[in-house]
């Protein structure tokens, strides 16, 4: 049950949820987590333009008209997107759930949240790139330089495998076996599920001279692999930002040769890219769906552009096989201060 104030109480549900439970039991991706602190720091701050003080708010704030209420603020006064107050409200259904597990009053919460609709969004169609564009990105970083030996190194790494960038962010010295048979890097993904990612000839030696270069000899396993010149080497991950930033960069270049070459391009395009190059070269869907660490094969159908008849062979796949999911693998403080939000 809540202890002394309401406001206390959630101000510590809050904390604990976005410093301790989201980070050690439900994601290591920095961008799922910033996304937490941006939906949370919204909500908590979100009664002032009500002219409520964040410290006064109570259990009723957080039901289903509130949040639908708040929804309507995110669209009409921030301008927010369909999709963006749909991740927003994955966000606070998440937090609810939490809270429920933690504090039995609450439980009726999480069911609120629940039972509001999503903002109806159109699909937004992410376009591959072509292999002989994506030849000439890989060809633009200027190897004689050091920065440009790291970024060959990272886009080759993002194409070969198709991670999400927050998987290659978050991966360290220790997930990564260059030395093996067969060069792979065991990655966590969404919902801390880890797959093992294998890693092409050429795009292993790219990471072998990267790692011998930025990393050295007896290096720390804990390192992250691609790290932040910003902090000391190695302690914190390049941002997703800076990554978007040296692909457009290297876009520019490589468009001077190949038109295909997008100038918008993002690591979600990367991946993308290579997803279809696989279907192209007759990997099979479910395939496809396990390299990529879809949850199930149908999230796959919708990600791609699938012909019919590889739906349908997707399916059979999966009749073929009952039962198997291969493809899953305190006082004066401001409640914002109280949160860590602040």
């Amino acid at each position: 049950m809540l202890s002394g104030t309401e406001g206390d109480a959630i101000a510590r549900l809050v904390h604990d949820f976005l410093w301790d439970w989201a980070p050690g039991h439900l994601t290591s991706s920095e961008h799922t987590l910033r996304g937490y602190r941006t939906t949370l720091s919204l909500y908590v701050g979100w009664p002032s333009s009500r002219g409520v003080t964040p410290e006064d708010l109570s259990a009723s704030d957080f039901c289903a008209r509130a949040i639908e209420d708040w929804l309507s603020w995110l669209a009409g006064e921030r301008g927010n997107s369909p999709q963006t107050c749909n991740v927003r409200l994955a966000h606070m259904r998440t937090f609810l759930r939490y809270a429920s597990s933690h504090d039995v009053s609450l439980c009726h919460l999480a069911s609120e949240a629940a039972s509001v609709p999503a903002r109806r969004a159109a699909k937004t169609k992410v376009e591959g790139m072509s292999e002989a564009a994506v030849r000439a990105l890989l060809a633009s970083p200027d190897q004689s330089t050091r920065s440009g030996r790291r970024d060959l190194a990272l886009m080759a790494f993002l194409y070969s495998t198709a991670c999400r960038v927050g998987e290659l962010l978050s991966c360290r010295l220790s997930q990564l076996r260059l030395d093996d048979a067969h060069p792979h890097a065991t990655i966590v993904g969404k919902g801390n599920r880890s797959r093992v990612l294998y890693l092409p000839d050429r795009a292993a030696e790219h990471m072998r001279r990267y790692v011998e270069e930025f990393h050295g000899t007896g290096a720390e396993p804990g390192r992250y692999l691609f790290w932040s010149r910003n902090h000391p080497e190695g302690t914190a991950p390049l941002s997703q930002d800076a990554v978007t930033k040296l692909l457009r960069r290297h876009a520019a270049t490589a468009a001077a040769t190949c038109r295909d070459v997008p100038l918008d391009i993002t690591p979600h395009r990367l991946r993308h890219a290579r997803a279809t190059h696989w279907l192209d070269r007759g990997m099979r869907l479910a395939q496809v769906s396990l390299m990529l660490g879809h949850a199930s094969v149908q999230t796959t159908m919708g990600y791609l552009d699938v012909s019919v008849e590889a739906k349908s062979e997707a399916m059979q796949s999966m009749a073929d096989a009952p039962g198997s999911r291969c493809w899953k693998a305190a006082g004066a403080m401001s409640l914002l201060e109280r949160c860590g939000l602040a």
